[in-house]
């Protein structure tokens, strides 16, 4: 059960409400193991992973050797350990972790890591440039760092111009995320966004708003299986190039500069 004191997403929650959200959050996730089976890449590093749905999916494959799940929470690192030892999967492990910290990837992680992937995550931080640091530092010289934030536009904002989001420190847009990555070493290798899950997301909200249906009820209209969720993520929240603007959330992909 998400614990709401927490500002995440379970796809695998059906109590969460609205399903395009799920898919979206999901979506990311299988496309970052589509990344890391096509490269080959054996150790992985999540940051943050909540729960550790994630981790638990990108340690399914079968060519991930580590994923090493990084969270703040420790309600949700115990969270992520019990669904572990649930999937008996022994190739991943979780770290309580403060990701603004200067020293956490040294006091954390041993060897180099293949893959750094960061959900939603930079802004939750009040000094997002630590954790892109030791990200860096992480990454082998041909690693990757995959992260997603929120689209400004989407962000719905006090007279202030800030996120009336209590967990959103910041506010990114494609610009803006691109000069932070840049300015801590990294090279953008590509922007991705979500638009079609974007876009159901929103008209399901105006039509529950308009016909007044229960949100939980809506829920049961859909497929709430693994293997349904998978599906419908990778049919309507692929990350794709074209209408970054249109998505919720700004894909990146980034490597180091040499």
């Amino acid at each position: 059960m998400n614990n709401k004191k927490h500002d995440y997403c379970d796809p695998y929650d059906k109590n969460e409400p609205f399903y395009w959200m799920k898919l979206e959050h999901l979506g990311r996730y299988l496309y970052g193991a589509y990344l890391a089976k096509e490269k080959n890449y054996r150790r992985i590093v999540d940051g943050a992973s909540a729960n550790g749905y994630g981790s638990l999916l990108l340690a399914s494959l079968p060519s991930v050797e580590e994923v090493i799940g990084l969270e703040l929470s420790d309600f949700l690192v115990n969270e992520a350990w019990r669904l572990a030892e649930q999937e008996k999967n022994k190739k991943v492990s979780f770290k309580l972790c403060d990701l603004e910290e200067d020293a956490f990837a040294a006091a954390s992680i041993a060897g180099p890591i293949d893959m750094v992937i960061s959900f939603e995550t930079l802004e939750h931080l009040e000094k997002p440039k630590q954790a892109l640091r030791q990200f860096h530092q992480l990454l082998t010289d041909d690693g990757l760092l995959l992260l997603s934030v929120p689209n400004a536009y989407y962000e719905a904002k006090n007279k202030e111009g800030k996120s009336k989001n209590p967990h959103h420190k910041h506010l990114f847009d494609v610009s803006s995320i691109s000069a932070l990555l840049e300015d801590e070493g990294f090279k953008v290798q590509k922007v991705l966004g979500q638009p079609l899950a974007n876009t159901c997301l929103y008209r399901e909200k105006t039509i529950v708003n308009l016909y007044k249906y229960d949100v939980q009820e809506v829920q049961s209209f859909y497929n709430q299986s693994k293997e349904g969720l998978y599906y419908f993520s990778r049919l309507f929240a692929w990350p794709e190039v074209d209408q970054v603007e249109g998505s919720y959330s700004i894909i990146v992909e980034a490597t180091k500069k040499l």
